[in-house]
C-alpha cells in the first residue's frame, strides 16, 4: 500500500511545476539577456543615427558597413534576444509551433548575414591593407555585395522554417518520476532524418570556413603591418645616412657668384660622364632643389609605392575594429556549435547545469551589442556625438518638464 502511494506520488508533478523550476533557475541568464537587449537596442540606434548623418563617411564604404551591420544586430536585440528570453519562462512547455520556427528562421539569418558580411568587411581590409594598388571595393559594390550577403542568408535560413518545430521528450522529474515535455528544437519526422544532419553540417561547415578564413586573413594583414613598420625604419634610417636633410632642419647653402638663390649642396658620386653633365648643369642654373643621391631617392620611391606608409592611420583603426569583432564573433560561435552537438543532454541536467549551459550556448547574443562599445573605444567622433546627442536629451526633458511645470 504504501509502495503503491509512493509510486503514485512519484509522478505526480506537473508539466507547469517541472517548467517553473528550470524558469527559476534561468532567471539570472534572463536578467543578463535584458541587459544585452537593451543595451543593444541603444547602442545599435545611436550608431544608426551617428553614421547615417556623418558628413565624414558619406561616401565611404565602411559606413555602408557600419549600417548593414547594425541593422542586423538591432533585428537581432529586438527580436531574437527577446523571443529567448520568453523561451526561458516556456522551455520545458513550449508548444506554440509557429513562434518556434520564427525564432529559428532569425536566429539563422541573423548568424548568417553577421557571418557573410565579417567575411565581406575583411576580404575588402585585406585588399585595402596587403594590396592598395589593385582595384578595390566601391561604394556602390559594396551597397551591392552587402545585400546580397544578407539574401543569401535569407536563402539559407529557410529549410530551419521546415525543420524546427516541437520536440516532445520525457524528462525525470523532482520526485523520481517521468514528465513529458515539450521543447523548441526539430520536427519529430526530422530526428533521424538526413536532411537535418546535412544541414547541422552545411552551418557547422560554414562556421569552420569563417573561422579559417578570417585567420588567413588577419595573419596576412599582420604580417603586412609588421613589414610596413620595418620599412619605414628602414627607410628613415637610410634617410639619415645619406644626409637627406628633414623637414624643418636647417639646410646648408653657399652662395653662388651669378645667381641670387641659394644652392643646396650635397655631395653625389656619379660613374659616367652623362651624370657628370647632369651635375654641371644644375649647378650652372643655380637650381634651389638639392642634389640627391639619385640611386638612393629612386629606391626610396619604390619602397614607398610598395607599403600603406601613407595610409590613414583611421584605416588601420578601422581594420582594428572588424578584428575584434571578429574575433568576439568567431569564439561565442565556436562555443555554441560545440554545445550545440551535446543539446540533447538537457533532459538529463539538473535547473543549476542547465542554467550554466544555457548562459554559454547563448553568449553569442553579445554580439549584438559589442560594436557600439567597439566604435565608442575607438572612434572619439562617435563618443563625441554621442555624449553631446545624450546632452541635448537631457536637456529636451529638463527643459519639457520645466515648462510642464510652470504651465500648472
Amino acid at each position: 500500500m504504501d509502495l503503491n502511494l509512493t509510486s503514485q506520488h512519484a509522478a505526480n508533478e506537473t508539466l507547469e511545476e517541472l517548467n517553473l523550476r528550470y524558469a527559476k533557475a534561468l532567471v539570472p541568464v534572463t536578467i543578463f539577456l535584458g541587459f544585452l537587449a537593451v543595451t543593444g537596442v541603444i547602442g545599435n540606434i545611436l550608431v544608426l543615427f551617428v553614421f547615417s548623418r556623418s558628413k565624414e563617411y558619406r561616401k565611404d564604404k565602411f559606413r555602408i558597413f557600419v549600417i548593414i551591420h547594425g541593422v542586423i544586430d538591432l533585428v537581432e536585440c529586438v527580436s531574437l534576444i527577446p523571443a529567448e528570453i520568453f523561451k526561458h519562462q516556456q522551455y520545458f512547455a513550449f508548444e506554440n509551433t509557429a513562434a518556434c520556427k520564427a525564432k529559428c528562421f532569425f536566429n539563422v539569418f541573423a548568424s548568417g548575414a553577421a557571418s557573410f558580411m565579417l567575411i565581406l568587411i575583411n576580404i575588402d581590409r585585406f585588399r585595402r591593407i596587403c594590396q592598395p594598388f589593385k582595384n578595390q571595393v566601391g561604394y556602390g559594390l559594396a551597397i551591392k555585395l552587402s545585400s546580397g550577403m544578407c539574401f543569401i542568408s535569407i536563402l539559407l535560413a529557410l529549410p530551419s522554417v521546415a525543420l524546427c518545430g516541437i520536440q516532445e521528450n520525457l524528462m525525470m522529474n523532482i520526485q523520481g518520476g517521468l514528465t513529458k515535455v515539450y521543447v523548441c528544437s526539430y520536427e519529430e519526422i526530422y530526428k533521424n532524418n538526413g536532411w537535418r544532419e546535412a544541414y547541422k553540417i552545411v552551418l557547422l561547415t560554414l562556421t569552420f570556413i569563417m573561422l579559417v578564413l578570417c585567420t588567413i586573413v588577419y595573419i596576412l594583414i599582420g604580417r603586412e603591418v609588421v613589414m610596413s613598420f620595418r620599412r619605414n625604419c628602414s627607410t628613415h634610417f637610410m634617410r639619415l645616412n645619406s644626409a637627406i636633410p628633414d623637414e624643418g632642419a636647417p639646410e646648408p647653402f653657399v652662395q653662388s657668384d651669378g645667381c641670387d638663390k641659394r644652392e643646396k649642396v650635397t655631395e653625389v658620386s656619379f660613374k659616367n660622364e652623362e651624370s657628370n653633365k647632369l651635375t654641371d648643369v644644375m649647378k650652372h642654373d643655380c637650381l634651389s632643389t638639392p642634389v640627391i643621391n639619385v640611386a638612393l631617392d629612386s629606391r626610396i620611391a619604390q619602397i614607398s609605392k610598395r607599403l600603406p606608409s601613407n595610409y590613414p592611420i583611421s584605416s588601420y583603426r578601422k581594420t582594428l575594429i572588424w578584428f575584434i569583432l571578429t574575433v568576439i564573433f568567431v569564439v561565442s560561435h565556436i562555443l555554441y556549435s560545440v554545445l550545440a552537438l551535446k543539446r540533447d543532454a538537457i533532459f538529463k541536467m539538473r535547473p543549476n547545469e542547465f542554467a550554466v549551459y544555457s548562459f554559454f550556448f547563448r553568449i553569442y547574443f553579445v554580439n549584438s551589442m559589442a560594436n557600439p562599445i567597439v566604435y565608442a573605444c575607438l572612434f572619439k567622433r562617435f563618443r563625441t556625438v554621442c555624449r553631446d546627442y545624450l546632452i541635448a536629451s537631457v536637456n529636451y526633458i529638463f527643459t519639457s518638464l520645466c515648462r510642464q511645470s510652470n504651465e500648472i
